[in-house]
């Protein structure tokens, strides 16, 4: 017992040292080309949209929406990228892909399963990618995929910001954009 406390505490110490990127925001706006490529046919919810445009803008990017038919049907992540890439000038690109899956009924509620996957990149860098399985309890038998993703929009922002910050690091180095001084910038 006193073995399993003293690996948790140094655990926690660890953890806290690992090295956190803060809040980015660009002193100039800069292109953001976002696709959300959704298995399984399911309509992506306009909260879902407006919550990752929420988190672009709040480190002046400018979201600029790929169709997912742009991406030639491609399967795979990598080539989705590099389909995503190729159909934008944005110095900037984050490819969402999601997939809803319904797990169980647990107490009168309908729990989903949301596997998430993202990837971002600025130009000319090779991309970083974040993966995560959401759980969704929705309370209604005839809700589904879109209402599973509108309820995890919010813990999905809480992935794509620090994947975004840590994109936008470099960008003044690889002569993009600025990042300006941001104490505390929002999420």
């Amino acid at each position: 017992m006193v073995l399993r406390a003293l690996l948790l505490g140094v655990g926690v110490v660890l953890s806290g040292c690992l090295p956190k990127v803060a809040p980015q925001r660009l002193e100039q706006p800069a292109a953001l080309a976002v696709a959300i490529v959704v298995d399984d046919e399911v309509q992506v919810p306009d909260a879902f949209r407006a919550r990752l445009k929420d988190v672009a803008q709040s480190r002046n990017l400018e979201v600029r929406e790929v169709p997912v038919a742009q991406l030639q049907g491609q399967r795979l992540t990598a080539e989705r990228f590099a389909a995503l890439r190729a159909a934008t000038d944005a110095p900037f690109a984050l490819l969402v892909e999601a997939r809803t899956r319904f797990f169980s009924q647990i107490e009168g509620r309908y729990r989903w399963s949301v596997p998430v996957k993202l990837t971002a990149a600025r130009a000319g860098t090779a991309p970083s990618q974040d993966a995560v399985d959401l759980p969704a309890l929705l309370q209604f038998e005839h809700e589904r995929g879109s209402e599973a993703l509108e309820n995890v929009a919010e813990p999905l922002v809480s992935r794509v910001a620090p994947l975004l910050d840590g994109m936008l690091v470099g960008a003044a180095d690889a002569g993009l954009a600025a990042p300006a001084a941001s104490a505390g910038s929002p999420q």
